[in-house]
């Protein structure tokens, strides 16, 4: 559920965490899809990934696309051991930490993917982006259970409504800007920068 390696940006080398949802084949088609959640597994492959970079000095970055935890009766023994290691890996990180939030972040999973509760430097979110503590949709059939039950008709109105709220609740979340990642490389690039006190790399000249 979670990829994890190391990229340049800029000139500096950065370890990339994300929550991992497709599988790509040699053609660039989707071959594997997976659900947005986080696994026990992928926690413990992430936090000993976030220690390794701390230890060395490496910079951070999240992509953050998780609606939850695994839920199966095998993953329940060892999930809140897991996520708790994950989220101590990124609050004792002192390396740059920058997160962009490129699909869904809900409740827990997403604080313990490098929030900025944890510490995290900058958090991006793309335009369609959802953020809050649970899916909208669920949310509605949970406030509205007694009206849904006695009208299906106010399902889309409630939904509608617990879907403003959301948009209420991303004040919390202590999102930075709203971007498109693709434009905004050299930005993201130059906060790396900024946060480890160091100056970007003198561009190459080409000879001939």
């Amino acid at each position: 559920s979670v990829s994890t390696g190391f990229i340049q940006v800029a000139g500096i080398t950065i370890g990339a965490v994300a929550n991992r949802t497709a599988l790509y084949d040699e053609e660039g088609e989707v071959a594997e899809k997976f659900e947005p959640v986080l696994t026990v597994k992928g926690a413990y492959k992430a936090e000993n990934f976030v220690n390794f970079c701390n230890a060395f000095e490496i910079p951070v970055l999240t992509l953050t696309n998780v609606k939850g935890f695994e839920a199966t009766v095998a993953a329940e023994k060892g999930i809140a051991i897991a996520s708790a290691k994950l989220t101590y890996a990124f609050a004792n990180a002192d390396v740059p930490k920058v997160n962009i939030i490129t699909g869904e972040a809900y409740g827990s999973a997403y604080v313990s993917m490098n929030s900025k509760s944890l510490g995290a430097d900058l958090v991006y979110a793309w335009p369609t982006a959802s953020i809050g503590m649970m899916d909208s949709q669920l949310a509605a059939k949970i406030m509205y259970a007694d009206e849904i039950a006695a009208a299906s008709q106010l399902l889309l109105p409630a939904a509608s409504m617990v879907s403003t709220a959301m948009l209420s609740l991303k004040k919390l979340t202590n999102t930075s800007k709203t971007n498109n990642l693709p434009n905004n490389l050299s930005e993201i690039a130059s906060n790396f920068f900024d946060y480890a006190n160091c100056t970007p790399p003198p561009a190459k000249s080409r000879q001939g």
